[in-house]
């Protein structure tokens, strides 16, 4: 646990932190849920109902409180106590589930960042906890699961998970029924009985929120939006020539691995489970560190049986001696040294500047300082991966578009990328809006065609351009 603190104590920041920072930051200075789009001019005054309002209010107080580097533990703490469910999901040898355990935690790293998805990744971890142990052990903590995703309908859209994990584990405990007989069949149908009506009490607890029961279809409203799939990199299938994405495939071809050389019969339930977790990954790189979560107690049952296959004598003294008092130092000893190293760790990622130096690399902090000197250069066209941080930098001035997909749809992306690709309608969009500023990359084929039309550059550095129109 130590070393997975240590592996997600780093600058957790990313272009849609900032949005959900101005979020909670508005509703902190109006005192009211936000429910309207106050932040642009092409969705002003529309209607916007998030469900992660409580993680924003969260994540702002935080970021009030101890700044960037706050909101940097906050992610590693959320992401330690994630597995520590997983952990305790798993049975077997401490070794065994200890080196599975660490290399869910890398495949999952892809997921670690301060948003409010991160808190999906713990409520994740904890529905898997309690489903695995009502599926393998007969422990039933169900009654668990309705106050659960009634908190996660307040913190983020990614509840929906918790419906799949459900559906999965009730279709497995079918599929088992339908495969044994006797007492077993009628054990596992009356499981899968008993997880559909506890998935129809989520379902009623989804509308304690304060946008009631319009959250069901938040999920399918999201992933309907054509645009994410054409331009958002996390909603696209993983790419798996980059570092990020190749633990996931490490997860996966040590779980074959596991399941192949064991001699215990695969569970269908298990199959189901992880085969459509899986799935889901290749469908979209954000849904990878599910993954994460639901492999390790299947490693773990397959990896046992092999240790104890080849090596009987493993791990057969008694757990419940304490060792010798200088093992217990040495131990001791070992704890310390790590909790050293996490402490160096700590001291550059809590540091401002530290986090600053990281946000000029990938945000336009001197173009917003810029446009904040002045502001009646007009509407703004801006880059989507910039919206957010522009919306914090810049609450006076209202951005094209941002990241907050729900609330643009597909009408408004397409009209973005049509004129950012230069697409032969891009002169409509920009008159259709009035824009008096862009905002974007260099290498925006955009810019380059209006540098040709005799746009003048106000302001550059190496990631940001801005433009205004000749005369101006």
């Amino acid at each position: 646990m130590l070393a997975i603190f240590a592996m997600a104590l780093r600058v957790s920041l990313d272009s849609d932190t900032w949005w959900h920072l101005a979020a909670g930051r508005w509703m902190v200075e109006h005192g009211s849920l936000l429910r309207e789009d106050p932040f642009s001019f092409t969705r002003l005054g529309s209607p916007w109902h998030y469900p992660g309002w409580l993680a924003q209010l969260l994540f702002y107080g935080v970021y009030r409180v101890a700044g960037a580097g706050g909101l940097n533990v906050l992610v590693a703490a959320v992401v330690t106590l994630a597995f520590v469910f997983v952990y305790r999901a798993m049975r077997g040898d401490a070794f065994v589930r200890s080196f599975i355990l660490l290399l869910a935690a890398i495949a999952s790293s892809v997921y670690w960042s301060a948003r409010p998805q991160i808190l999906s990744l713990l409520l994740a971890a904890a529905f898997a906890w309690v489903l695995e142990d009502f599926r393998s052990r007969g422990r039933n903590r169900l009654w668990l699961l309705p106050p659960l995703m009634a908190l996660w309908v307040n913190l983020h859209g990614g509840f929906a998970i918790g419906f799949i994990f459900i559906a999965l584990s009730m279709i497995g405990s079918g599929v088992e029924g339908l495969l044994a007989t006797g007492s077993e069949r009628r054990r596992a149908w009356r499981a899968s009985a008993l997880l559909a009506g506890v998935g129809l009490v989520c379902a009623m607890a989804v509308g304690l929120n304060p946008f009631g029961y319009e959250m069901l279809v938040y999920p399918f409203k999201t992933i309907g939006i054509d645009a994410l799939q054409a331009y958002i990199q996390e909603w696209q299938s993983p790419d798996f020539h980059t570092s990020e994405a190749q633990p996931f495939l490490w997860l996966l071809f040590v779980s074959v691995a596991a399941i192949g050389f064991s001699h215990r019969r695969l569970a269908a339930a298990d199959f189901i489970l992880f085969a459509g977790v899986a799935y889901i990954g290749f469908l979209a790189g954000r849904n990878m560190p599910l993954l994460a979560i639901v492999a390790p107690p299947i490693i773990a049952r397959h990896a046992q049986e092999i240790l104890e296959r080849l090596a009987p004598s493993w791990g057969k003294g008694d757990p419940g001696r304490a060792g010798p008092p200088r093992m217990r130092w040495l131990n001791a000893a070992v704890l310390m040294l790590g909790v050293v190293a996490v402490a160096a760790k700590a001291l550059p990622v809590l540091d401002p500047r530290v986090n600053q130096q990281q946000v000029a690399r990938t945000e336009p902090v001197d173009a917003a300082a810029y446009l904040g000197m002045h502001p009646g250069l007009g509407r703004m066209l801006n880059s989507y991966n910039w919206g957010g941080y522009l919306i914090w930098a810049l609450p006076k001035y209202p951005v094209f578009v941002d990241g907050r997909t729900d609330l643009y749809d597909d009408d408004l992306l397409t009209q973005y990328l049509a004129a950012v690709r230069s697409e032969p309608n891009w002169r409509d969009v920009l008159e259709q809006w009035h824009i008096g500023v862009v905002l974007l990359e260099p290498n925006a084929p955009l810019v380059t065609l209006l540098q040709q039309q005799g746009w003048q550059t106000a302001a550059a550095d190496e990631i940001s351009v801005i433009l205004i129109p000749p005369g101006n």
